[in-house]
């Protein structure tokens, strides 16, 4: 008996084709992305990297002054990532570089309200604060974030800017204060001179000037307390106005923000220079004459090393929170 052994079946152009698109279909019905997976990835709004992902295309429209963009993306970032601080701080100082202080103080507060040290808020937070002219709220969210940078990075970049908002507002707030006690005085100097003035009203008058000026250091500033004092004696030591010299740039000649000094001279004897300068003044003096000493007294190393003169930078700090209308820009 013999068997026929039967040849396989030779697919055909036309059966194989068939085939291709049949299976085709399948993989579209059941493995719809299974060719890509990270588009999967990217596709589903649950991923814990999409806000991240969208974050990095808002930093670059940002960083090129895109600002509009900026905003868009970081607000479908937040959709992804609604309890991060950073993507509401990012769009906050987007919004401040669009001048809707209103937007930036809105996004500045749900910050801190998901990170109480995000410093970068309490800086927007402080620039609305100047922008609504309420000094009292910026002298204390400036404050509150010079400290932060203090504790965490002293060498931050954004320090010395932070450093100029801070002090502004504290001599802008002080001017105000000033301000008022002087005129409140000259409308009590007027009254006492009224010839109907007993002096029963001259001593009414006198404590509700001093009431009203004890009031106002209530709101938590030491500049009140030093206006009291001044309107109840005239020492003239209260009034100063010089400025130490070692606090002085010796190239702007201006009160320094951020003191650096100098490591790396030619001289042997020498490794760092015992004088100290403002960090963007000695920078500059270095791009457009070289490595020569300021003052001209030495020459530095080819590569010259910058660093932050800390101790230099806290007394001038506590000069200026003790004298804040000797403040310049």
């Amino acid at each position: 008996m013999h068997f026929r052994v039967r040849k396989p079946h030779k697919l055909t152009f036309s059966t194989g084709h068939i085939f291709r698109n049949h299976w085709k279909k399948v993989c579209s019905l059941f493995l719809p992305s299974c060719r890509d997976k990270r588009a999967r990835e990217m596709s589903s709004p649950s991923s814990p990297n999409k806000w991240e992902q969208i974050k990095t295309v808002a930093n670059g429209y940002f960083a090129n002054g895109d600002f509009e963009r900026a905003v868009s993306e970081y607000s479908k970032a937040i959709q992804h990532g609604p309890d991060q601080s950073v993507l509401f701080t990012n769009r906050a100082l987007t919004h401040l570089k669009l001048l809707d202080f209103q937007k930036a103080e809105n996004d500045a507060l749900r910050a801190v309200e998901l990170s109480s040290s995000s410093m970068k808020a309490y800086y927007v937070l402080g620039r609305c604060h100047t922008h609504n002219n309420d000094q009292v709220k910026a002298v204390r969210t400036f404050k509150r974030c010079l400290d932060m940078v203090n504790a965490a990075d002293p060498t931050m970049g954004l320090y010395k800017e932070i450093f100029s908002f801070y002090f502004r507002a504290r001599k802008s707030f002080y001017d105000e204060r000033r301000a008022s006690m002087l005129l409140s005085m000259r409308e009590v100097v007027e009254t006492c001179k009224s010839p109907s003035c007993d002096n029963d009203t001259r001593s009414s008058v006198m404590e509700q000037l001093f009431s009203a000026l004890e009031e106002g250091n209530r709101i938590g500033d030491e500049h009140g307390s030093v206006l009291v004092q001044r309107a109840g004696h005239n020492h003239t030591s209260d009034f100063f106005n010089e400025v130490p010299e070692c606090f002085l740039c010796p190239i702007s000649m201006e009160i320094m923000k951020d003191p650096v000094m100098v490591i790396g001279t030619a001289n042997p004897t020498l490794m760092c220079s015992k004088q100290s300068y403002e960090r963007e003044c000695i920078e500059k003096h270095f791009l457009m004459n070289g490595r020569s000493d300021p003052l001209g007294r030495f020459e530095y190393l080819p590569q010259p090393v910058v660093i932050p003169n800390l101790t230099l930078r806290m007394s001038i700090h506590c000069f200026l929170e003790a004298h804040p209308w000797l403040f310049t820009d």
